[in-house]
């Protein structure tokens, strides 16, 4: 998938204003209750000096877990940092950022 076709919908922005997050309505693909999809969020300048990270995640909505498979992370200073270290499958912790693209992604 080009990213020029990705069509990122904001799903919520965290109380602090620090960061905003969008989910790929185009790269969400359902298998059973698994749902795989791309995230990013967004940040305002801040110590880590990340500027956005995408994230490749899948939620399993019938039981309320999820797992990163794949995050890349831009810095303001043009800095790329990816890892492809695939977590355990975690469960959703309500009202945190997960909850809201896991949420988000299962819905559709």
């Amino acid at each position: 998938m080009a990213w020029a076709e990705a069509n990122w919908v904001f799903v919520r922005s965290d109380v602090a204003g620090t960061s905003t997050q969008y989910i790929d309505t185009t790269s969400i693909r359902h298998t059973g209750s698994i749902v795989r999809y791309w995230t990013k969020t967004s940040f305002v300048p801040n110590r880590d000096g990340f500027e956005q990270t995408l994230v490749l995640q899948e939620s399993d909505c019938e039981n309320g877990r999820l797992r990163i498979l794949q995050m890349v992370g831009y810095k303001f200073d043009g800095t790329t940092i990816s890892s492809n270290t695939l977590t355990d499958w975690m469960y959703v912790t309500p009202g945190a950022m997960g909850e809201a693209m896991h949420n988000a992604a299962c819905q559709k």
